[in-house]
């Protein structure tokens, strides 16, 4: 599924597993889980730029070789979310709705929002942490 803004941002979401790559399939150490997303990223990428190399800065934020647009991607179990730009810094993050994320959200929702919100919600819980880390990630800074 591709979403074109009409400011230049580009989203695309892949669902599923490519057949194995070989970049990928002898790495030792990696879950299957892992290797399943290093494939998605991998495929997206050739498919979209066979002639880019895939790159992190020292912050770990991706780029293209060469350096064309702006990018990013996130992935969670069968998704992958890939996003871009042509000419400004772009974050993304998609993450499915788990009871993991009532554990932890103290750590990324503030007083002011907890007062707007219902603690058990986990679906605003998982939209805040998506938004807050699609920000993180297009400012790529630690």
């Amino acid at each position: 599924m591709n979403w074109l803004d009409p400011n230049g941002a580009e989203l695309y979401l892949y669902k599923g597993t490519p057949e194995p790559s070989q970049n990928y399939t002898n790495l030792a150490g990696l879950s299957n889980q892992r290797v399943s997303e290093k494939q998605r990223i991998e495929f997206v990428k050739s498919n979209k730029y066979p002639n880019s190399e895939l790159e992190k800065d020292i912050f770990g934020k991706p780029f293209l070789l060469p350096r064309n647009i702006e990018i990013n991607y996130s992935h969670t179990k069968d998704l992958l979310l890939w996003g871009e730009h042509p000419q400004f810094s772009i974050g993304v993050d998609i993450e499915y709705v788990r009871p993991k994320i009532s554990a932890i959200y103290s750590k990324f929702v503030n007083q002011i929002e907890l007062e707007q919100i219902d603690s058990n919600d986990l679906k605003t819980l998982t939209k805040i942490w998506s938004a807050k880390e699609s920000i993180f990630k297009a400012y790529g800074k630690k």
